[in-house]
């Protein structure tokens, strides 16, 4: 592997995994080598893109580069209650709760809220790139796979830009934490400095 771009989840990493699966000279997953189980290394891929590799970070950083795909906080927020990811266990739940066991016992909104700022910032200590998803610096991503840039150009159209959206939940911005909006705006400004 090449690359790892990783982020909180319901943060754009389907859809750029599958622009990525559009290019012909590399083989990219979408939580192929990095799963709710751990990693899998004998599964041969140029990238993955995975929430699922958030907890890997330290042990990988030496061996390829790492993305982080970061998402408006309200957009992710919303996204995870839309879908009831809070309300029913799912290895996906497991996965996140033995990674940061604080939202055991925390209502969806506040568990989804600590989530956005503990893998958050937990990526940073280890990116060598941050892009938004609104806005990705797909120039990072053709460095740090060695692609023809040409190839992602042609690619990038065949996918929508909904891939992966779903039902999101109604919630009020303001009841977003500060620390939260702190974490946005670290993560703003590692996407210009990368």
């Amino acid at each position: 592997m090449r690359l790892v771009i990783t982020g909180t989840g319901r943060c754009g990493t389907g859809y750029v995994a599958k622009v990525l699966q559009n290019c012909e000279s590399i083989t990219a997953g979408h939580e192929f080598v990095f799963g709710p189980h751990g990693p899998d290394p004998k599964r041969d891929v140029t990238v993955d893109v995975s929430w699922l590799a958030i907890p890997y970070l330290p042990q990988v950083r030496h061996e390829m580069n790492i993305g982080l795909l970061y998402r408006h906080p309200a957009a992710v927020i919303s996204s995870f209650l839309g879908i009831g990811f809070f309300d029913r266990n799912s290895m996906y739940l497991d996965f996140m709760r033995n990674y940061v066991p604080d939202i055991e016992n925390m209502e969806p909104f506040d568990a989804a809220c600590h989530w956005y700022v503990a893998s958050n910032q937990h990526a940073l200590n280890y990116a060598h790139f941050v892009t938004n998803i609104d806005s990705v610096a797909w120039e990072k991503i053709v460095r740090a796979l060695h692609l023809n840039a040409s190839e992602l150009a042609a690619a990038i159209p065949a996918v929508s830009q909904t891939y992966n959206h779903r039902t999101r939940a109604d919630i009020d911005l303001d009841d977003i934490p500060g620390s939260v909006w702190a974490t946005y705006e670290l993560l703003e400004g590692a996407s210009r400095a990368s």
